[in-house]
């Protein structure tokens, strides 16, 4: 690439002046303009060029499109000023942590006059790139998918995705170029091929998303040259060897039910692995897991026969649930009958209550009145004993017994008299007497048979034998007695 030509008008070159664009032939030559291809280009516009002095190439402009940067490496300038470097050994235990770039990969060109990789990349937009003394690297800035599935176009990019039968131009997609288009295709590998522990194949369908910070693009191109360098050989490996050991560790029936768990370990694993080459993981996302169809078949049998166990308990539940629905709705029912008899067994309560207050209340009333009736008669009965022991001194005891004797015949206590007298003729002999007896007790009887009924019962043929019966069938106490036994021959 030849120098710019100088318009300062040092000592070297005193009449040097601007070409204008190379419209000026002689202030080029003028100012130490050097033969070859010149870093200056010529915006788009009209010129008056001599061919015969310069040879005008047309080429594209270059576009940086939204969601990409353009790392650039200068290929002019003056180089780098590197120091002697030994070989480093190689260590036999190396350190996880050490240090992944070398120098000579972070020695970025801060200066636009020297050689190598510009640090600050180019912002999207349309420039007018010499390429020859510039290329241009296109780093995508804005979220990077990546999957591992099944595809009807294995070369079918993840980024801005053709679709299975395109019908647009190439020019849709202008940050591919030939060295780009081989490395295209890994942004979609095949299906994840995984091994469980209890020897199932599984397919993992998994997509992953990455984003590179506009800021970290040139380490990434200093480090592994392209985005599509980045992905086979960092992002690719890693995934695939995490879940296969995951895989490993696991069944594949857990393999399955932990995906939330796996997902979010690998996501993890990836973020820690990803930081030491400039790359940050976004998400992680396990799209579907192919499984063997007997194992499916066999856990759904178990899931349907859980589920229908889980289905009788609920019923089980509801009936029991309705009996103590019936039963509350029966004791609701008879609740007026409890409350009821509650309170009739409160009200019995009380009047047994009341019942025992009041015989306890007749019972004292009655001992009292007892106790009194009692005082009153052993008074009475001292005053008259002291009255009969005064009448006994004055008049002696004899005498004191005939004057009380006569006393209770004059208030009729002692009858002296029959209340009624019947008498009969004759000799006086046992027949007379029973039968004045039974005229006797006839009339005396109250409200007894009327007296023409017993005229016919004396008037009986038999009437000795019954009067003798009825002489003989009480004592004087009233208790009965067995007739006597008539002896033959009386």
């Amino acid at each position: 690439m030849a120098p710019q030509p100088d318009v300062s008008q040092t000592a070297a070159h005193p009449t040097a002046r601007s070409h204008n664009f190379f419209q000026d032939g002689q202030a080029f030559l003028d100012s130490g303009g050097f033969r070859g291809p010149q870093l200056d280009t010529l915006q788009p516009g009209r010129y008056y060029i001599n061919p015969t002095l310069f040879q005008v190439q047309i080429d594209e402009v270059a576009e940086v499109p939204p969601g990409f940067v353009a790392v650039l490496r200068s290929n002019i300038g003056e180089e780098l000023d590197q120091v002697d470097m030994e070989p480093v050994p190689v260590t036999d235990s190396p350190d996880f942590d050490q240090t992944i770039h070398a120098a000579v990969e972070r020695l970025l060109v801060p200066d636009r006059n020297r050689r190598g990789i510009w640090r600050n990349p180019v912002a999207p937009g349309k420039y007018n790139l010499n390429r020859v003394a510039f290329t241009a690297y296109l780093v995508p800035t804005s979220a990077i998918m990546v999957d591992w599935a099944r595809s009807e176009r294995p070369d079918a990019p993840s980024l801005s995705r053709r679709p299975a039968d395109p019908g647009v131009d190439e020019s849709d997609y202008p940050y591919l170029t030939e060295q780009g288009e081989k490395g295209l295709s890994f942004f979609r590998f095949g299906q994840l091929l995984v091994t469980s522990r209890d020897g199932f194949k599984l397919e993992v369908d998994v997509r992953m998303v990455i984003r590179i910070l506009p800021e970290n693009a040139a380490f990434v191109i200093a480090r592994f040259g392209s985005v599509f360098n980045l992905i086979q050989q960092i992002v690719h490996p890693l995934i695939d060897a995490s879940f296969r050991n995951n895989a490993g560790e696991k069944k594949a029936l857990e393999f399955v039910q932990g995906r939330s768990q796996l997902q979010e370990e690998a996501l993890n694993r990836a973020r820690v692995q990803f930081a030491k080459y400039y790359v940050e993981a976004q998400n992680l996302l396990i799209s579907y897991i192919a499984v063997d169809p007997t194992l499916l078949a066999t856990q759904t049998n178990k899931e349907i026969a859980i589920q229908q166990q889980t289905q009788y308990e609920q019923q089980a539940t509801a009936e029991q649930r309705r009996i103590a629905v019936q039963e509350m709705t029966a004791r609701a029912n008879l609740q007026p009958k409890v409350v009821e008899a509650s309170y009739q067994v409160q009200i019995n309560e009380n009047l047994a209550k009341a019942a025992i207050k009041q015989a306890e209340g007749v019972r004292d009333s009655t001992r009292i009145q007892a106790d009194g009736n009692a005082a009153a008669i052993r008074m009475v009965g001292e005053a008259q004993a002291d009255a009969y022991h005064a009448q006994a001194d004055v008049l002696g005891s004899d005498r004191v017994a005939l004057v009380k004797v006569m006393e209770e015949v004059r208030d009729g206590k002692i009858r002296v008299t029959p209340d009624t007298l019947v008498t009969s003729g004759g000799d006086g002999s046992g027949a007379g007497t029973l039968l004045t007896a039974y005229l006797a007790k006839l009339l005396t009887e109250p409200n007894g048979s009327k007296p023409a009924e017993a005229y016919k019962r004396i008037e009986h043929p038999d009437y000795a034998s019954d009067l003798t019966k009825d002489s003989t069938r009480k004592k004087g106490d009233g208790s009965p007695e067995p007739s006597p036994t008539e002896s033959p021959g009386e």
